[in-house]
């Protein structure tokens, strides 16, 4: 799966950067955003983990990125993102962070509209801490437990809102999937097995920040 996840990766950089290379003009069009995200989890993570008070709540957490315009609406570029989520009955957490490439497409121009829709494709390598039923010298325990890294991809749509040259706000609406069937974490010596692969509907707004403006 590691060199999966690693060929996923290099491809989506590749093709970045050979796009970049067909500029679509001279002049650099930079977006940069920073925003907060808020996750409802689905699914296994939150209805089915043993034991139930492991089920995962809602959770807040940091989005930002930046990318190139290789056309007035088409964008590609790099993001890191950060998921908490609570659980139902334990003073633990379900952590996620999360590096990767993106593209996103523009209904029109956000230089020449004040409302922009758009949709937004997401790749990245996701690293989890899950809080996990481990075994601590033969007594059972709970912990947050980090797995090995994996896929993650999220498909999404938003709209910016321009409030001047220099960028505007935006919101949007992701359903997020952990390719995590499977992965392991390891504990004592011991590997645990996550049993299913944890999706989530996230919620994002921020501010972007356009850089070099065309024209």
């Amino acid at each position: 799966m590691r060199r999966i996840v690693q060929v996923a990766v290099i491809g989506l950089i590749c093709c970045f950067s050979s796009l970049a290379y067909a500029q679509y003009e001279a002049e650099a069009f930079i977006e940069g955003f920073i925003g907060g995200n808020f996750t409802l989890p689905t699914g296994t993570i939150k209805n089915d983990l043993i034991p139930k008070d492991l089920n995962a709540t809602t959770g807040v957490g940091l989005d930002l990125g930046a990318g190139y315009f290789f056309k007035p609406q088409i964008v590609g570029g790099v993001y890191f993102n950060a998921r908490s989520m609570g659980t139902e009955g334990e003073e633990l957490h379900h952590r996620v962070f999360e590096v990767g490439a993106y593209g996103k497409y523009f209904l029109s121009d956000v230089s020449a509209t004040s409302f922009s829709p758009y949709g937004k494709l997401l790749a990245g390598l996701s690293f989890s801490k899950l809080a996990t039923k481990v075994n601590d010298h033969d007594t059972p325990v709970l912990r947050e437990l980090s797995y090995k890294p994996t896929l993650g991809v999220e498909g999404a749509v938003g709209i910016h809102y321009r409030t001047n040259s220099a960028g505007g706000l935006y919101a949007e609406v992701g359903y997020h999937l952990d390719f995590m069937d499977g992965v392991k974490g390891t504990f004592q010596g011991i590997d645990y097995s996550w049993k299913a692969s944890n999706k989530y509907i996230i919620l994002k707004a921020g501010v972007q920040f356009n850089i070099g403006r065309k024209g």
